[in-house]
Order: structure tokens, then C-alpha cells, then sequence
């Protein structure tokens, strides 16, 4: 009996351990990203205006990732890249070829190098500003306005 109940409390704890830590979301998308074992990049990439989204992992689809997934992105989603001189500008997708040599559109791309680098981008997304590639505590924000307050007083800071 004791056996029993030191099988059934250990099966309970170890369930506990396997559950996801948090929701991926665009403010940790990079930190996920990062925890997938890669050699040379790591990449989610978005199709059909964004219905669908898959990670590839060194060029190959890794489909034990599509359920987690499901409903990523629900909605129309714009990327930029900021500059201190020019501002914000507007990133333009490009397509994905797949191994028949058909193509398709790409709505929304991030990729993670073996070294943790990202590209450094800005998603504007449901109503929201997000910056997955910040090394700083904030990465959601109500506008780019705020995104742009945000990276001066960064700048002003360090320099």
C-alpha cells in the first residue's frame, strides 16, 4: 500500500513538471524560440495571412510544435524595424519555398541564430506594440509612439 501512494504521489509530481510553463506569446517568443535545440537557426514562420504558423528548426519543419501553435496570431499583424535616424519602417515579408519548389507568402517571420541573436523587430498586434528582441524587462507597449519614448530614454541612458 505504501508502494501505491509513493507511485501515485510521484506520477502526480512528475505530470506537474511536463505542463507548459507559460502561453507563448509574442513577448517570450524569442525566449522559446532560444529553448529549442538548434544548430544554425530557429525560425517561426506565418502563412495564409497568418492562419498558420510552424517553427522550423535548421530548415526542416518540426511539426511536434504545431498544436502549441494553434491561433498564434488571430489577426492582422504588422512588423518594423526601427532606426534612430529614419524611425519606424515597415518590414516586408518574403516568401517561403518548400521542398516541390512551390512557394508561399510569409505574413510573419522570426528567427533565432546559434548565438541567441534576433532579428530586431517591433510587431504591432491586437492592439498592442510588442518587442520580442528587447533584453529589457518591457516588451509590450500601448503604441509605437511609446516604443519610440521607450528606445530614446534607453538611448539617453547608455550613452
Amino acid at each position: 500500500m505504501i508502494i501505491g501512494v509513493v507511485y501515485t504521489l510521484s506520477l502526480t509530481h512528475f505530470e506537474k513538471i511536463e505542463e507548459p510553463k507559460e502561453r507563448l506569446s509574442l513577448s517570450n517568443l524569442r525566449e522559446f524560440l532560444q529553448a529549442i535545440e538548434h544548430e544554425s537557426k530557429v525560425e517561426l514562420l506565418c502563412f495564409r495571412e497568418c492562419e498558420s504558423c510552424y517553427i522550423y528548426v535548421d530548415g526542416e519543419h518540426k511539426s511536434e510544435y504545431d498544436s502549441r501553435l494553434d491561433s498564434f496570431l488571430s489577426e492582422e499583424v504588422h512588423s518594423y524595424y526601427y532606426s534612430y535616424k529614419n524611425g519606424f519602417e515597415t518590414l516586408h515579408e518574403q516568401v517561403h519555398f518548400t521542398d516541390e519548389r512551390n512557394y508561399e507568402n510569409i505574413c510573419f517571420s522570426y528567427k533565432v541564430n546559434a548565438q541567441g541573436d534576433a532579428r530586431n523587430i517591433y510587431v504591432a498586434y491586437n492592439n498592442k506594440v510588442y518587442a520580442p528582441s528587447l533584453h529589457f524587462s518591457q516588451r509590450e507597449f500601448e503604441t509605437l509612439d511609446a516604443v519610440e519614448n521607450h528606445l530614446q530614454s534607453l538611448r539617453m541612458k547608455f550613452h
